[in-house]
């Protein structure tokens, strides 16, 4: 409908390009997630236990079913123990399956980590304006979500896949995160107090909405 808020966000927030990564790490380890500020960046935690290491804040504990979103990019490690450097870690392997799509493991032994991620570029001018009003760091926990059985089950659909890919399973794996983040962006908008009294507001206006929907058309 051309009146619709979300409907008129869903074709704000369509992103063009998108890098995947799943690590599948052992004890310890730590690694750089680079994010550039031209792309936001998702982590969800599918399973076991990790630390989000931000430069500029307090580390951030990760539990399977957490989700972290940076809407603007940024430097972010993902370590085993607080405070950990990459000094002494097994450095990772990295494996291109696809142009867009990298599984990550570092060995053997010790209790595992599964962390899915990706970095989209957004198509839509409004749309970076859009993450400028969100705040740099989200955290949502898939638990305090009225489809957390759902999002539960994805998440462990997706380790299933990335642990042994088949013939398609790859793009399958692909659009399940992609319906996470899809999800997480939506969610944290809706419960930013910045968004809801301003960007949000404008094209939740019945005439406005129906002047978007009628660009996009």
């Amino acid at each position: 409908m051309r009146g619709d808020p979300l409907a008129n966000l869903h074709h704000v927030l369509r992103w063009t390009r998108t890098v995947y990564t799943v690590a599948d790490l052992a004890d310890p380890f730590a690694f750089a997630a680079e994010g550039t500020p031209s792309c936001t960046a998702f982590h969800a935690v599918v399973n076991g236990n990790c630390y989000l290491d931000m430069s500029d804040g307090s580390p951030i504990a990760l539990k399977p079913g957490h989700f972290v979103l940076l809407p603007r990019g940024g430097k972010a490690d993902h370590v085993s123990t607080p405070g950990a450097g990459q000094t002494g870690m097994n450095a990772p392997r990295i494996e291109k399956v696809r142009d867009n799509l990298f599984l990550m493991r570092n060995g053997e032994g010790g209790d595992r980590t599964v962390i899915v991620s990706c970095a989209v570029q957004f198509e839509h001018p409004a749309a970076q304006r859009l993450v400028q009003l969100m705040a740099p760091v989200i955290h949502l926990e898939a638990s305090h979500s009225e489809y957390a059985d759902c999002i539960s089950r994805t998440l462990k659909l997706i380790s299933t896949l990335a642990g042994d890919l088949g013939h398609g399973d790859d793009i399958l794996m692909m659009h399940l995160a992609d319906a996470l983040l899809n999800k997480m962006i939506h969610t944290s908008i809706l419960r930013s107090p910045k968004v809801q009294s301003g960007w949000l507001a404008k094209i939740e206006d019945r005439q406005i909405g129906i002047a978007v929907g009628l660009m996009h058309d």
